[in-house]
């Protein structure tokens, strides 16, 4: 595999070609830090849903399953003194037999205050009709990343599987509120050195108008599963604010866009490295390849993303509203001085060519404005901060048996075909 070619296909698996790097390590970072965070709310029940690939292969830190998206576990959370935990519902083999016994997932929420539900399929007729009884807020953070450039059907049912989450909450009493997780695919598909400028308002529309019509098979079928994704994702946004608008139901909806997400990586000696952590991993490690699988663009801490999602559930004053979890951009030049700032000779990547720069505008001062309603005077944490509590995190576990990577399978392939 060339190296261009491992560096769009880890792309795709991670959701980064397309702006947001999240799967399923960051999502359980996501849960961790809102666990940390719903203690603020307090007595408050929070139903989150999840990528159905959180399945034992993946956790454990090998090819991530194919079967990507139409299925979702939908997580449901309520507050606790000590902290907010697992409480069984169904029997799910990946919840029993991979995660809760070898891979540490249920360590991290053990016990009676977290419940799981399996929905097979999220597009289908009333599929969250029964799961939001007595919850008072919904985080739909489960989308559908199928990259088919011929799937032109991903933008329907992402629109009905929004529509259907906000019909069930509408008609469920205890809702109080709902917040879709959003991604940077739905305003711009940025090109590194062009300016480009982002706000609450900025819409993809060259991703609508360019998946108008299905794929001719023309062009960069890679590419072209990318446009198509924040098509669906920029529509199924759109169709939701404009569902509310229509409907006036009594719950407040807004939505959260990230870029970026870096993060302590949860239980990386069962779980592996993955997204932003595999990366800077590999910086650790010395990989040249590394940096160019997330190119240089905006940034945010996870706990930063799960403190927003939060403030649009919880905040009064919060509604009808598109929240840019933008903390700031970064390049390779930037991590590496922080890097070997901090880390002295620790750090084997030394040098990064980066011709380019990201050269984008993003107004996200209501998002600080709603970190600091949430407690955090600081707004949003620092590139510096953020990568230091990573990178803590990664060279604590160098003396642990930590599962292989993507990136360093390609690294021993590239070795075991040097010595043939």
């Amino acid at each position: 595999m060339q190296e261009a070619d491992l560096r769009i296909q880890i792309q795709l698996e991670m959701g980064t070609g397309c702006g947001e790097a999240k799967s399923n390590n960051t999502l359980m970072e996501w849960l961790q830090a809102l666990k940390v965070a719903l203690h603020a709310a307090g007595a408050w029940e929070l139903f989150i849903t999840l990528n159905s690939y959180l399945d034992p292969a993946a956790l454990a830190g090998n090819t991530p399953s194919p079967a990507f998206a139409m299925g979702a576990f939908l997580a449901r959370l309520v507050r606790d003194s000590d902290c907010l935990q697992f409480r069984d519902l169904v029997s799910l083999t990946w919840y029993h037999d991979g995660v809760g016994k070898e891979y540490g997932c249920r360590d991290l929420f053990l016990g009676p205050n977290f419940e799981l539900v399996e929905v097979p399929d999220v597009n289908s007729h009333g599929a969250f009709d029964t799961v939001l009884g007595g919850v008072d807020g919904v985080a739909h953070i489960a989308m559908n990343m199928d990259m088919n450039p011929s799937n032109q059907a991903i933008i329907e049912d992402t629109i009905k599987s929004n529509l259907q989450l906000l019909e069930a909450a509408a008609r469920e009493s205890s809702v109080k509120s709902v917040v879709i997780t959003s991604s940077l695919a739905v305003c711009i598909l940025p090109t590194l050195g062009t300016p480009y400028k982002i706000d609450p308002t900025t819409w993809n529309t060259s991703a609508i108008e360019q998946t108008a019509k299905p794929w001719d098979a023309g062009g960069n079928p890679r590419w072209r599963g990318i446009v198509l994704y924040g098509a669906s994702k920029a529509r199924g946004e759109q169709e939701a604010f404009a569902w509310m608008r229509k409907h006036k139901p009594a719950i407040s909806f807004n939505t959260v866009v990230p870029n970026v997400n870096f993060g302590i990586a949860v239980s990386p000696e069962s779980m592996s490295y993955r997204i932003t952590s595999a990366v800077l991993d590999a910086v650790v490690k010395g990989y040249p390849a590394a940096p160019s699988i997330l190119p240089p663009q905006w940034y945010v801490d996870v706990e930063d993303t799960a403190l927003l999602h939060l403030g649009a559930l919880t905040l009064d004053d919060v509604s009808d509203e598109r929240l840019p979890a933008f903390a700031g951009k970064y390049s390779w030049t930037q991590v590496l001085e922080i890097l070997h700032r901090r880390y002295l000779q620790k750090i084997l990547l030394k040098l990064v060519d980066e011709p380019l720069m990201d050269a984008g505008e993003v107004d996200n001062e209501r998002s600080i404005q709603v970190l600091k309603k949430m407690g955090k005077e600081e707004g949003f944490t620092s590139l510096e901060d953020t990568l230091v509590k990573a990178v803590d995190t990664i060279i604590e576990n160098q003396p642990k048996n930590v599962p292989k990577t993507r990136i360093d399978l390609y690294y021993d392939s590239l070795a075991s075909n040097s010595g043939d």
